[in-house]
């Protein structure tokens, strides 16, 4: 859903980042957002997630909704795939 380029630069990521809590708070209350970053020393290590992000709503109906919703929608210029992992899997980042 963002490029690695978008990842890198601060201002990027932060931007990013209010714009997906921005739009996915429209659907319910956000515990946390998870947008992993590239290896901080640029190096080629595998990160879990890159590109993806991941956003953890406070209740289930909240969740059903935003995948309803967002699935298919662009996003900086991004199609949308909206679906669920398990709380264990979020809460482990085993992305």
């Amino acid at each position: 859903m963002v490029t690695v380029s978008e990842l890198v630069d601060d201002l990027e990521y932060a931007d990013i980042l209010e714009d997906v809590q921005d739009e996915c708070g429209k659907f319910g209350n956000i515990v946390s957002v998870v947008i992993p970053r590239p290896a901080p020393d640029g190096s080629d290590e595998k990160v879990p997630g890159l590109g993806k992000i991941f956003i953890e709503y406070a209740d289930v109906a909240a969740a059903a909704v935003a995948v309803k919703e967002l699935a298919g929608r662009q996003f900086s210029g991004h199609t949308v795939v909206a679906t669920y992992i398990t709380k264990s899997d979020f809460d482990s980042a085993n992305y």
